[in-house]
């Protein structure tokens, strides 16, 4: 009987980790297996307790879902580890690891869409896309992040796109913000690379408005964040859909 246990990071805030639960029960909508179950790298249950329940269900093979946006660190090496633990300690099930979102077409489209609800109408502006991602020191996810970005200026054809971080790579979040700003910009279309449950797209929101001041010649549009929608759900279901057939 096949398994599936979805990955989150996980947060010190227990509400934020029952949200992502409650949205990935959705998941059931979407994927025929009998066991899904969430469970979270730095918050309960534990990779290796997830692992657990999934057993205890009478699981006899386990798909592991990663709900991350990049390849970081996490992606990487973190869960892998947790991985190699849950193996061992069920030599008798086979485990299967996925892929993240990453830079995949339905979340490419996701985005696209998320900022065309956002555009003004009416007369033409010179407008620009600024991405933020939180960063990482894995190079893989800062080139998923750069391929995002061009495929995401692709689709938007007349749009420039450019990328920026919170932490570790560069261009940093604020100063990207503030060279745009001092650009001859007259739209910034902010487009946080985050899920929409957490604190990144506040403090996002609240950066920018710290340093967009009392500047006004540039209109500072923020798009909303990823949400769970059909967009996503199909993404999961892809890299599933992927993980099985390997």
């Amino acid at each position: 009987m096949r398994a599936v246990l979805y990955i989150c990071h996980g947060s010190k805030n227990d509400q934020t980790n029952k949200q992502f639960q409650l949205e990935l029960e959705q998941m059931e909508q979407y994927i025929n297996a009998p066991i899904q179950i969430t469970a979270f790298l730095e918050a309960e249950p534990s990779i290796i307790e997830g692992v657990t329940k999934c057993s205890e269900q009478g699981a006899t093979e386990i798909i592991l879902v990663p709900i991350f946006l990049l390849p970081g660190v996490h992606v990487i090496k973190d869960i892998p580890n947790e991985v190699k633990i849950a193996q061992r300690t069920f030599p008798e099930i086979p485990i299967h690891l996925g892929e993240p979102l990453g830079a995949s077409e339905q979340l490419i489209l996701n985005t696209q869409k998320r900022i065309v609800n956002k555009r003004l109408k009416g007369k033409e502006k010179r407008e620009a896309v600024l991405l933020v991602s939180h960063g990482s020191r894995y190079l893989e996810a800062s080139n998923t992040f750069t391929y995002f970005a061009r495929e995401l200026e692709n689709r938007l054809l007349e749009l420039p796109v450019f990328e920026s971080y919170l932490n570790s790579n560069k261009p940093n979040f604020e100063s990207e913000l503030r060279r745009l700003l001092a650009a001859d910009y007259e739209v910034i279309y902010l487009v946080p690379h985050f899920f929409s449950i957490g604190f990144f797209p506040e403090k996002i929101k609240q950066t920018a408005s710290y340093v967009q001041g009392n500047q006004e010649q540039t209109e500072v549009i923020y798009v909303d964040p990823i949400t769970f929608d059909q967009d996503i759900y199909a993404n999961i279901k892809t890299n599933y859909n992927r993980t099985i057939i390997r």
